[in-house]
């Protein structure tokens, strides 16, 4: 997908508008101006689902986000028509080797943000990854959930029942 196309443009917002919120949730400065009601509206217009689900992950010296990668491609191979997933993880500063890096994160998300040296994740005192959100376009912070979803432990099996059952109902 290119970078100028509407989708990406509108996802581009929409991600905007996520930082924003967490930003508020985390006693942070706004990063961004929340979305513009002219992009609800594009939104709703064009039917993109109304939800998105975005996943902060380690691309590399994680083994844990390596582990929780599958768990999170089959969701989204699952719900990706009711839900919008973006992906974000570290960048690099040589942007040819972030486009290359970007291509090899093994998840399947349409959308894939880099976030080099950490820095929004720092600026939202995030305290660890891999974490999951799940907004409304709007903004509005429906679920969140920084615990690991490894399905090989009992608190992993039920972090993925949580989620699913989440996604189930929306």
């Amino acid at each position: 997908m290119k970078y100028t196309s509407a989708p990406f443009k509108i996802i581009l917002g929409c991600f905007l508008s996520v930082i924003s919120v967490l930003s508020i949730l985390w006693g942070q400065a706004a990063l961004k101006e929340n979305l513009t009601q002219y992009n609800v509206g594009l939104m709703q217009q064009k039917s993109y689902p109304p939800y998105i689900f975005i996943y902060l992950f380690k691309n590399i010296g994680c083994h844990y986000c390596e582990e929780e990668k599958a768990v999170i491609n089959k969701l989204y191979q699952k719900y990706k028509d009711k839900i919008i997933f973006i992906g974000i993880t570290e960048g690099h500063e040589d942007k040819a080797l972030e486009k290359i890096y970007l291509q090899e994160t093994g998840m399947d998300f349409t959308y894939i943000f880099p976030d080099p040296h950490f820095k929004q994740w720092k600026k939202l005192n995030i305290p660890t990854f891999p974490a999951k959100f799940i907004m409304d376009i709007s903004g509005r912070v429906l679920f969140l959930e920084t615990d690991l979803y490894l399905s090989d432990r009992p608190e992993g099996r039920e972090g993925i029942k949580r989620l699913r059952t989440f996604l189930d109902g929306l």
